[in-house]
């Protein structure tokens, strides 16, 4: 039976979402979010591979760990920690492979240091990744195209440390329609919005409800930009939470601040129980807008925007 040893590896220096926060107030470690990533790849193992999942933020990686291939996936904050565990593992003489974000991005500086580069979406080459693992003949390297949403198995939350994340999370879409000059989301995700079905959303909801999560982040690049899936969405989400059983579920997600203004929607959001958005107000400077092609925060007074957000309580 072919072993991964799956990691998310703790964050290269403080920041507000790390476990050093939990540390610094004298409890124990804890994710601030539990991750998709490995849960997602997980979940797209196939049933006869043993998986394991390691949380940084909640332990550390176990160096001396003998799976026969050890998976590291993370953004530019954890590019240092990356590095160091390749290249401890490779050491070891493991076979490593990279993947997330910062390997999307940057792949010039994981490739020397890893048997197998994972870059774009795993999803729509995962059948032929574990394939060759599964027979020994893999290739240095597998290029993901964008996936089918719909498609994407549920995560495997039931080898993730629940007990001690904060924060569930549900991805409902990748991508941003948008083309601010500063954002490498649209770098290795696209333009082009992929949305997972609001049932197939509600789906998940359940498994993390049932796992005891009453704080979920709706992993979106742009929650709102596509109003009528926006619509669908939140008004599933509001149904389900009006009928939650043990308690409403608060969510927190990504908006552009042109939903400021848009006030129904922002009442939908309410509704459905989004009590926090980050929302990219970037500066007031209207040259700077225009010029890091960001015209969707200027369709409103800025100011404004956020006051309608408050005043619906996000």
């Amino acid at each position: 039976m072919p072993s991964l040893y799956l990691i998310n590896p703790h964050s290269d220096y403080p920041a507000y979402y790390g476990a050093e926060v939990f540390r610094d107030l004298g409890l124990a470690p804890a994710a601030f979010m539990a991750d998709l990533a490995v849960t997602t790849v997980a979940a797209l193992a196939p049933v006869d591979f043993q998986v394991e999942i390691c949380e940084e933020s909640v332990a550390p990686a176990r160096l001396d760990c003998e799976a026969d291939f050890i998976g590291i996936t993370g953004k530019v904050s954890q590019r240092n920690r990356m590095l160091e565990l390749a290249r401890e593992y490779k050491r070891r003489g493991r076979r490593v492979i990279l993947g997330g974000p910062y390997a999307s991005l940057s792949p010039e500086s994981l490739r020397p240091h890893c048997d197998i580069l994972l870059r774009g979406e795993l999803e729509p080459v995962a059948e032929r990744l574990f394939r060759d693992l599964r027979s020994g003949d893999y290739q240095s390297e597998y290029q993901g195209s964008a996936a089918d949403l719909a498609d994407t198995p549920l995560p495997r939350w039931d080898l993730y440390p629940n007990d001690r994340a904060l924060q569930g999370s549900i991805q409902t879409g990748r991508g941003c329609p948008f083309r601010c000059d500063f954002c490498d989301t649209i770098q290795y995700v696209g333009r082009h919005q992929r949305h997972k079905p609001p049932q197939r959303v509600l789906q998940e909801l359940e498994v993390l409800y049932r796992l005891g999560y009453r704080s979920v982040f709706l992993a979106d690049d742009n929650l709102t930009a596509h109003k009528t899936r926006a619509r669908q969405l939140l008004t599933a989400l509001a149904e389900w939470n009006e009928s939650a059983s043990s308690g409403r579920v608060h969510f927190s997600t990504q908006i552009s601040l042109d939903a400021g203004g848009r006030p129904a929607l922002l009442e939908l959001c309410a509704r459905a129980g989004l009590s926090e958005a980050f929302v990219g107000i970037e500066t007031p400077n209207i040259d700077s807008l225009r010029a890091s092609h960001k015209p969707q925060n200027l369709l409103d007074d800025p100011v404004r925007s956020v006051e309608r957000f408050v005043e619906q309580g996000v």
